[in-house]
């Protein structure tokens, strides 16, 4: 992977760029949820390569990027702050934003503090969802992440017990400190508020179990206080994650949203 160097850590990306030569594509970001990597959205990035330049990252403390040691400061504004540096380091102006949970939140943060920078933000989560840190923490003490994991099967993966047990392996391989200081920083934040100030197009893809498990009346919520350029997709049936389990699915309904928000 290639690296950037922020902040005395290194931030590890990859760029997929399969369009025409003589074009000059937009730019999709994609960014994982807590504990991930950016191997997650593989199944993302041929749907969406051909038409756009697609950047992946993990983020600072996950998969290759660098820990930035104990003393860090973890913060969704962090992250955001992450994101725009590479940016900029690649000489984008604008971009499209796909997040993943935690991934959610630094696009919505990104789409609140910088956004003059957004053509568009898509994410899968609501933005209450981390309300008590030790909801997941403690799991992860008792248990360790991988159990954690697949302990909430088929609500996490939609029975799919070999993509799962994957998943929850890849997961495991993050640093429990980092997995559990992120997840606090997370749980402090309350985006609830502040999605009315969001002026950029917002596709929200959510699976029918997880809004089932969690509040249905979140995402009734949350459609009243998005822009009228935004849509709430809940897919029938569909796990909590969603946007990986049925990935083909949501990469082809973010590029046909991408095509609107242009409009």
């Amino acid at each position: 992977m290639l690296e950037l160097k922020r902040d005395g850590a290194l931030l590890a990306y990859e760029v997929y760029d399969f369009t025409d030569p003589w074009l000059k594509p937009e730019t999709v970001f994609l960014h994982h949820g807590c504990g991930k990597h950016s191997r997650y959205w593989y199944r993302w990035i041929p749907v969406l390569a051909r038409k756009y330049r697609v950047v992946v990252m993990d983020a600072r403390g996950f998969g290759q990027s660098s820990d930035p040691g104990p003393e860090y400061k973890w913060s969704m504004k962090g992250f955001a702050d992450d994101v725009i540096a590479l940016i900029d380091h690649l000489n984008v102006e604008k971009f499209h934003f796909v997040g993943e949970h935690m991934g959610a939140w630094v696009g919505i943060e990104l789409s609140l503090t910088y956004p003059q920078r957004m053509q568009s933000l898509v994410f899968s989560g609501l933005p209450n969802f981390w309300t008590t840190a030790s909801n997941m923490t403690d799991p992860i003490d008792k248990v360790g992440v991988k159990e954690w994991q697949l302990a909430d099967e088929p609500y996490r993966f939609g029975g799919d017990a070999v993509y799962g047990t994957w998943f929850a392996e890849e997961m495991a391989r993050s640093r429990t400190e980092v997995v559990k200081s992120v997840i606090r920083a997370a749980s402090a934040v309350d985006y609830r508020q502040r999605i009315r100030e969001i002026q950029c197009p917002v596709l929200v893809l959510l699976g029918e179990l997880y809004v089932r498990k969690n509040d249905a009346g979140a995402v009734a919520n949350l459609k009243q206080e998005l822009n009228d350029r935004s849509e709430v997709v809940v897919l029938d049936s569909a796990p909590m994650f969603v946007i990986y389990t049925l990935a083909e699915d949501c990469a082809a309904r973010a590029a046909a949203f991408f095509e609107r928000a242009r409009r």
